[in-house]
C-alpha cells in the first residue's frame, strides 16, 4: 500500500527533527484533512515544489506513532465532533518510534476551526490510566481556553497505531503528514478504521495556505475527518457512523478516479485480533 508513497519520497531532500522544530511547533494551526488511496496520496506529494523535505528519523522516513484516546462514559468528544461543536477537545497520550517516551496532549478546536495542542511530559509509566495531576493539568487547560473548569471524568477509550511520513516546507513553515496502516485496538476487538486508505493533513498557521489551494486546484478535497472518531465508530457499530461512512465515500471517490489503482479494498468494520483470542 505504501510502496508509491515511499517511491516518490525518496526523491525528496531529507531534514531532521532539530530542523523542523526549530521551525517552530505549529500547536496553534488550523489541520486540514484528506482521505485518499496511496496513489493518490502519492500524486499529492509529487505536486509539492522542491522547498519540501522529508523527516527522516535514525535513518527512516517513516514512524510508528501509537496514542491512547481517553473520553468519557458516554463518548462525548467523539459526540461532540460529530455534532461539529465549535468548542471542543480530545485528549491522548502519544509515543513516537522507538522512544520510550511518552506525551499527554489535549487538542482544543476554537470557535473559528483553528487546532490550539498542548502536551506535557508523562512522569513515570502510568500506562492507560490518567493520574491525579494529569487530570488537573487538564482542567487547567480546558479553564484557560474555554472559561470552564468542569471537565467529565476521562477513562481509555481505545489505542490507535498508524505509520507516519512528515514533509516540512521551512519557506511557508508548513507540514503535511501521511498517515497509512491505521489500526485500532480496544479490549480484544481490533479494526481498521480506513482500510487501506491513506489519511493524509496539511498543518498551517492560515486556514487556506498555498499547499491548501494547490491541491484544490488539482481537485484534491478536503473533508471533515477525525482518526478518533473514525476508529471508536470501527470498534463499536452501534455509534454514529458518520465520520467512517465519509472516509470510504472519498476513499471510493479517489478510486474510482485513480487510473493507477486496480483493485477495491473496503473500510473494514470490527475483527477479532489474531493474537487475542
Amino acid at each position: 500500500m505504501s510502496a508509491a508513497i515511499d517511491d516518490v519520497l525518496r526523491r525528496r531532500p531529507v531534514t531532521d527533527l532539530a530542523t523542523v522544530r526549530g521551525a517552530g511547533d505549529l500547536q496553534h494551526r488550523f489541520d486540514t484533512k484528506y482521505v485518499l488511496i496511496a496513489e493518490t496520496a502519492a500524486e499529492v506529494v509529487a505536486l509539492l515544489d522542491q522547498d519540501w523535505h522529508v523527516l527522516e528519523v535514525d535513518n527512516r522516513r517513516a514512524t510508528d506513532y501509537r496514542s491512547t484516546y481517553f473520553d468519557d462514559e458516554e463518548f462525548g468528544s467523539f459526540r461532540d465532533h460529530i455534532k461539529g461543536r465549535r468548542l471542543r477537545y480530545k485528549v491522548r497520550t502519544r509515543q513516537y518510534g522507538s522512544d520510550p517516551g511518552e506525551v499527554l496532549e489535549i487538542k482544543l478546536k476554537s470557535g473559528r476551526g483553528a487546532t490550539d495542542k498542548r502536551r506535557v511530559q508523562r512522569i513515570g509509566h502510568p500506562g492507560p490510566n490518567l493520574t491525579e495531576a494529569e487530570r488537573k493539568w487538564l482542567a487547567d487547560v480546558v479553564f484557560d481556553a474555554y472559561g470552564k473548569r468542569t471537565v467529565a471524568p476521562l477513562h481509555y477509550a481505545l489505542a490507535l497505531h498508524y505509520t507516519r511520513r512528515t514533509l516540512f516546507n521551512p519557506a511557508t513553515n508548513e507540514r503535511l503528514t501521511i498517515d497509512t496502516e491505521l489500526v485500532a485496538e480496544a479490549g480484544n476487538e481490533s479494526a481498521a478504521p480506513v482500510g487501506e486508505a491513506v489519511v493524509v493533513e496539511v498543518k498551517s498557521v492560515d486556514w487556506y495556505g498555498p499547499t491548501v489551494r494547490l491541491l484544490q486546484q488539482h481537485s484534491v478535497r478536503p473533508m471533515t475527518f477525525s482518526k478518533y472518531c473514525a476508529a471508536l465508530a470501527s470498534l463499536y457499530p452501534d455509534l454514529d457512523q458518520r465520520a467512517r461512512q465519509r472516509a470510504q465515500r472519498s476513499f471510493v471517490h479517489y478510486l474510482q478516479h485513480s487510473e493507477l489503482s486496480a483493485r477495491s479494498p473496503s473500510i473494514s468494520g470490527p475483527r477479532r485480533h489474531p493474537t487475542l483470542r
